[in-house]
């Protein structure tokens, strides 16, 4: 039977999917222990995110509306690095370089922010909101956009150098190739989000 859950599913369930998974993969990497500062690292980001996405589940249904547009980027922070949701305990044992964990983390760090982003958007008229929570959610919007913006530059270069030919470039497999679209598509639905809170902080 296929997995029913999709970007099609409600923000509700995908809040508690992406929190479920997140939850999982934190435990995976906190029962290694591994000592490596990029694991380290890694493991403070994801739990940064499960309390985030804790968050996210309490307001789901109240603002259901306001945050759908954060579907896919709830999906994809269910997705890990082997484009899977299983075997978190293979790949936190890090076989992975260095420099794989850090840009993994950099992409958990930039859904954490837009996800942040998003409940500001969705709450703020209905709380009150001091000028200095504006100015912090400027700035976060700025810095998630900057970060946003280079995640999506790198993924498009890495998509025009697999898709030069009909056949997809002896680095990079048909699977990689379609993994990395979906994630252009969530980083520029994030991008989006940013510019949207945005607007609505320009009105206050």
């Amino acid at each position: 039977m296929g997995d029913p859950l999709s970007v099609a599913s409600g923000i509700i369930v995908l809040s508690g999917f992406a929190l479920q998974a997140t939850k999982s993969l934190f435990q995976a990497i906190d029962s290694i222990r591994n000592s490596k500062r990029s694991a380290r690292e890694l493991r403070n980001e994801v739990e940064a995110l499960c309390q985030t996405l804790e968050i996210l589940t309490q307001l789901a249904t109240d603002y259901e509306v306001e945050l759908s547009a954060l579907k896919l980027p709830l999906f994809r922070c269910g997705v890990h690095p082997d484009g899977q949701r299983s075997s978190l305990r293979d790949w936190t044992r890090l076989q992975y370089t260095d420099e794989d964990i850090t840009n993994y983390r950099n992409v958990l760090g930039n859904y954490k922010a837009t996800i942040n982003i998003a409940i500001g958007g969705a709450t703020f008229q209905s709380v009150a909101v001091t000028r200095q929570v504006l100015q912090d959610y400027k700035d976060m919007i700025q810095n998630t956009t900057t970060d946003l913006q280079e995640r999506l530059n790198e993924i498009e270069d890495k998509l025009k150098s697999g898709c030069l030919t009909d056949k997809p470039s002896a680095d990079i497999s048909r699977e990689e190739l379609q993994k990395m679209e979906e994630e252009r598509q969530s980083t520029t639905l994030c991008l989006e989000i940013c510019k949207q809170v945005s607007g609505y902080i320009e009105l206050y």
